[in-house]
């Protein structure tokens, strides 16, 4: 089983927020690596904005309310069970 680390939910909340790029919806996929692991996130989330901005004027997410998802691992081309919980991946937002 691969155990989701802080770090891997820190950096798929990040690319997530850049995949959203200022919209109220996101619909697709996030991929990344974490050694010999192959992960991806495809997702269907609401995005919701804080009243703040960046320093850049840009809209501050808040939350991702997840309208569907699924997280997959691969080892040398095969799924391996994991241990993600979009939960774990909305703390990582705020």
């Amino acid at each position: 089983m691969y155990n989701v680390s802080t770090e891997i939910y820190e950096e798929t909340a990040s690319r997530l927020v850049r995949a959203a790029r200022g919209e109220e919806f996101f619909s697709g996929s996030i991929v990344a690596r974490d050694g010999e692991y192959d992960l991806r996130l495809t997702a269907t989330v609401i995005v919701a904005y804080g009243k703040q901005a960046d320093p850049n004027g840009q809209r501050i997410v808040e939350d991702m309310i997840p309208v569907w998802w699924e997280f997959h691992t691969y080892l040398g081309g095969e799924e391996v069970l994991n241990d993600f919980s979009f939960g774990d991946l909305r703390v990582c937002l705020r």
